[in-house]
């Protein structure tokens, strides 16, 4: 909840820019051209931030249930690069995989935030992992 409500405070930022960068155009739109080219390139890069194609970086980790509770832990950590909309919808998905000896891996993904630090790189079920997310679309 707490990174949609970011988010969205993001997205009022730029479309704030939006606006201003079209007051500024039509205050404008009477003078040299080279100025009219300098400010549609600025709204095209303004677009282009809103846009749900940038990649945000996420953190996925796969939590082992263990046979007691107690013995929950992190068996898998890593990081990818992937395209806003894909990983709010990895954020929302609930995924685990179930073990024949009952117990399970449960995953959680996090959109981390710009220069967030990073934890140390777990590479415990790499394969299942991959499973999982490309189950997702």
């Amino acid at each position: 909840m707490i990174i949609q409500l970011k988010q969205a405070d993001y997205l009022d930022e730029i479309r704030q820019w939006k606006d201003e960068v079209d007051n500024i155009m039509r205050e404008i739109s009477r003078r040299p051209e080279p100025l009219q080219e300098l400010l549609t390139a600025l709204r095209q890069a303004l677009v282009k931030l809103e846009s749900p194609t940038n990649k945000v970086t996420v953190c996925i980790e796969a939590y082992w249930s263990g046979y007691r509770s107690s013995q929950e832990r992190c068996v898998h950590r890593e990081y990818r690069k992937v395209p806003r909309k894909r990983a709010e919808s990895l954020v929302q998905a609930h995924m685990s995989h179930r073990f024949t000896d009952g117990t399970y891996n449960s995953y959680r993904v996090k959109i981390l935030k710009e220069r967030e630090k990073k934890e140390r790189e777990i590479k415990g079920y790499v394969d299942i992992t991959n499973d999982l997310i490309k189950a997702i679309q």
